[in-house]
């Protein structure tokens, strides 16, 4: 039902790739680097191409542009592979304080017959209180196949987030993200389209005292829901109610009772 995500095994993509980062929920993201010289597990020769990773005052940096060659797959039931070209920009700045920053993200893969994709985005994550975060991102895609229309929510993804980070007392964490039906980004990852995701956590810990076997415990309460946009349809729902601990050994565990539709 879903497509499968594979890790990035290429060193020339693994260095500092934390920079180029613009993901939601579970592994979806705008940039997933495994687009590039791969197709259908086989590999597609890339003629070359420039990468740049760092930083300039308070600003990280990344910059990378890749050309493929036109490849014709060993599965005779495909279609020969044009000449493309994948660009990718991503630039994130502190503000306000070290905790916290503001970013943007531009991706291209241009197909030498003319066709061609585009995502943009901007995001941000800010500390608000001692441990309270709100994360916050915007993206849309515009492509040949596509109306294109910049005030639609179709070819739009929208993502919410506030978390309190806590191993001690009461923590939360509650997102909401929405993709258009249009949101298909060709150098990034879905697992899903054109649905909207719902989830909530609550968690309340302790940290023990010297004589304690255990470094930290605590109760979890979590709910994900996700939904269909056109019919408003309950695709997958989970329930989980947990104990979660951890030893000073470097041992954990925990013991949960999971609903899951």
């Amino acid at each position: 039902r879903f497509s499968l995500f594979f890790p990035e095994k290429r060193t020339f993509f693994q260095e500092r790739s934390s920079i180029f980062n613009f993901a939601f929920e579970g592994k979806s993201n705008v940039f997933y680097s495994r687009q590039i010289g791969l197709n259908k597990g086989e590999q597609v020769p890339i003629l070359g191409g420039i990468r740049l990773t760092g930083m300039a005052g308070k600003w990280d940096i990344g910059l990378m542009d890749l050309q493929t060659q036109s490849y014709e797959p060993a599965d005779t039931t495909q279609s020969t592979l044009p000449y493309e070209n994948f660009g990718v920009l991503r630039l994130r700045r502190q503000v306000i304080n070290r905790n916290s920053y503001i970013g943007t993200i531009f991706t291209s893969r241009l197909t030498f017959d003319g066709s061609y994709s585009t995502t943009y985005g901007v995001d941000g994550i800010f500390r608000l209180f001692k441990n309270d975060y709100f994360n916050i991102k915007l993206a849309q895609v515009m492509a040949k196949s596509q109306a294109n229309n910049p005030f639609s929510l179709d070819p739009t993804r929208i993502f919410l987030n506030w978390k309190r980070y806590n191993d001690r007392g009461l923590g939360y964490d509650f997102t909401y993200t929405r993709s258009g039906k249009d949101f298909k980004p060709a150098m990034g990852f879905q697992q899903r389209r054109d649905y909207s995701y719902y989830a909530g956590s609550l968690q309340y810990g302790w940290i023990p005292g010297q004589e304690s076997l255990l470094m930290n415990h605590k109760f979890e309460l979590n709910e994900t829901i996700y939904v269909s946009n056109p019919t408003s349809d309950i695709q997958t729902a989970e329930t989980e109610l947990a104990y979660k601990f951890n030893f000073k050994q470097g041992f954990g565990g925990m013991v949960a009772i999971l609903n899951s539709y």
